[in-house]
C-alpha cells in the first residue's frame, strides 16, 4: 500500500464510523480468529494454538507485524506461509484497519481468540 492508499483507508474508516470511536479508551481488544490469527502467527512464527484460550500479543511484537503486512508486496504474502490463502490479498487493509483502531482507543494489550465472532461473543461493558 502506499501512503496514500492508507490515508485513504483511515479517512474512510474515520468517516464512516461517525464518530463512534471520539473519546472512547479500550485498554484491552479482543481480536475474533480470522486476520488476528494471522497476525498471531506472523509475530510468533507458528501456528496458532488450538487450545480454547485467548493467547496476549506485547502490543509492541503486534504493531510490527501489522507494519510489516501493511507494507509487504503481494510477492512477499504470497510466500509467506503464515498468511492462509484467503487473507494474502487484503491482509494490509485488514492490518491498517487493526492499527488504526488501536491508535484511535488507545489499546494498550491485544488478545487473540481463538473463537470467530460466528460463535458468538458476549461483551459487558457499563457503557451499553
Amino acid at each position: 500500500l502506499s501512503t496514500q492508499d492508507i490515508k485513504n483507508i483511515e479517512e474512510f474508516i474515520k468517516t464512516n464510523s461517525f464518530g463512534f470511536f471520539e473519546g472512547k479508551k479500550c485498554s484491552c481488544l479482543v481480536g475474533a480468529s480470522g486476520s488476528f490469527e494471522t497476525f498471531y502467527e506472523l509475530a510468533h512464527q507458528c501456528p496458532f494454538p488450538s487450545k480454547m484460550n485467548p493467547q496476549e500479543i506485547e502490543l509492541s511484537i503486534f504493531n510490527k507485524e501489522l507494519n510489516s503486512i501493511i507494507h509487504s508486496t503481494q510477492k512477499e504474502r504470497d510466500e509467506n506461509e503464515f498468511i492462509v490463502p484467503i487473507r494474502k490479498k487484503m491482509a494490509p487493509i485488514a492490518a491498517v484497519k487493526t492499527r488504526w483502531i488501536i491508535d484511535k482507543l488507545n489499546v494498550e494489550r491485544i488478545f487473540v481468540s481463538p473463537l470467530s465472532l460466528k460463535e458468538g461473543a458476549l461483551l459487558t461493558t457499563k457503557d451499553f
